[in-house]
């Protein structure tokens, strides 16, 4: 059984990180409460595409963090995450405030992991954002957490790292049950349609670093593509070489003997 996303989770990615960072105040759309009901069932439809290799990299713009950056280098403003809040549909107020509640705790995280170069003025400390090599792990962190549902894109081109893994369990931690829930659900089903059935070799690479292993060795995948083609030239050797079906002698009925005569 797959379990529930939690109504805090969903809530955090329909409304997303980023507009919870930002200084810009957003208001809530109908479009994101359709989305925060129906998020089970699109984490499901993503993970058997996936699955089925049917799920494709998304081919978005560079992810635009230099301005995030800049209002997370600011800190935690209640203010305007309470006045987006106030625009929230009626049903979802109950979680408003839990929903405050983690937002701080992981600003705050960030803000620790944060690689801050201070300047210091007779007014006191300014925080300033880092040269790109600083900030280019960081980053990679933060587009995920942006966007917690690109695991699974990352995953169908075996580019998902380690610590983006770990971050998203960390944050959204039934959203990653939910993930794996789905995945072992439709794995299993897929072998139990087809024996011989794999899954491709970079979803295979993501799907291991989803669940924190370690890279495929390339021997292994060599033996592995091996073992494939020789099954399938068994298979195919088989299908020629097997015969002509026919009815024996002994099973044929009295009218198929007198036809054979």
């Amino acid at each position: 059984m797959v379990p529930p996303i939690e109504p805090i989770e969903r809530l955090m990615i329909v409304t997303g990180l980023r507009s919870l960072i930002s200084r810009k105040v957003e208001k809530f759309q109908r479009s994101q409460l359709t989305e925060f009901n129906e998020l089970d069932q699109l984490v499901k439809r993503q993970v058997y595409a996936l699955v089925n290799d049917e799920l494709r990299p998304v081919k978005s713009g560079v992810f635009q963090y230099r301005s995030l950056l800049k209002d997370l280098a600011m800190g935690w403003d209640p203010e305007q995450v309470l006045t987006m809040i106030e625009t929230f549909p009626v049903q979802l107020r109950p979680y408003a405030s839990a929903l405050v509640v983690k937002m701080k705790a992981l600003i705050d995280t960030l803000l620790t992991k944060y690689p801050q170069t201070n300047y210091v003025t007779a007014t006191g400390s300014i925080n300033l954002v880092p040269a790109d090599k600083k900030i280019f792990k960081f980053v990679q962190i933060l587009e995920v957490l942006c966007d917690p549902l690109s695991v699974l894109n990352l995953m169908s081109d075996g580019s998902l790292l380690h610590n983006q893994a770990d971050a998203v369990r960390m944050v959204y931690p039934s959203l990653s049950q939910a993930i794996d829930a789905n995945l072992l659900e439709r794995t299993v089903a897929k072998k139990a349609q087809d024996k011989s059935w794999e899954l491709p070799e970079r979803t295979e690479i993501g799907l291991r670093a989803w669940f924190g292993k370690g890279p495929v060795s390339p021997e292994t995948l060599q033996k592995a593509q091996a073992n494939v083609a020789r099954n399938n030239d068994r298979k195919d050797q088989a299908a020629q070489t097997a015969p002509a079906t026919s009815v024996s002698q002994s099973k044929q009925t009295g009218a198929q003997r007198a036809e054979a005569v």
